[in-house]
């Protein structure tokens, strides 16, 4: 997902600079899609639909390991381009927070029902009225896009709490390693 607004969302030539594509390479949606042709760019109806959204997830299937860059302004939750449309059965949604965020919190608004489910690419959570929200998937992380099936349709919001306060940090393990092996070459 993208929790930062830009122009570079319009579409996939201008998003996908920061990348070294392949041909046959794909970015999807739940209903649209772009493929890479070296001779033509990224081609397809994305671009065509208004670009990438916000509040909405994708999948990008490369040929080679990349990283993508995308800079941009943070999206507040109550926008109209952070709001989710869900209707009944999976919806591909997106996650406009810049910090990690416990399922129940970030869910908040959204009216779950018993059977409700979430996934992300690597976990699940379950709704259950009794007992709410339960699974592997604990926390709501930037960038990850999350899958939520649905058994009634609804539109919800991320609470504004998921964009105030302390942004995600990644951890950068050679400065972990050099605060607790410092080099001081002048000692040598």
């Amino acid at each position: 997902s993208f929790p930062l607004k830009s122009n570079k969302l319009l579409t996939s030539n201008s998003l996908m600079t920061s990348i070294t594509p392949s041909n046959g390479d794909i970015s999807t949606g739940i209903t649209d899609y772009d493929q890479y042709d070296s001779g033509m760019g990224w081609i397809g109806n994305i671009s065509q639909n208004g670009g990438y959204k916000n509040n909405q997830s994708y999948k990008i299937k490369k040929a080679i390991a990349d990283t993508l860059i995308h800079i941009g302004a943070r999206l507040n939750p109550d926008s109209a381009q952070a709001q989710i449309n869900v209707v009944p059965g999976w919806n591909w949604i997106g996650y406009v927070s810049n910090k990690n965020v416990g399922v129940a919190e970030a869910l908040g608004n959204y009216n779950a029902q018993t059977g409700d489910l979430i996934k992300s690419q690597y976990e699940f959570a379950y709704y259950d009225n009794l007992i709410g929200w339960t699974g592997s998937l604990t926390h709501m992380k930037p960038t990850l896009g999350y899958m939520l099936k649905s058994t009634g349709t609804s539109t919800f919001s991320y609470p504004l709490s998921t964009f105030i306060g302390k942004m995600a940090q990644t951890t950068d393990v050679n400065q972990v390693a050099q605060n607790i092996f410092p080099f001081t070459p002048e000692q040598y």
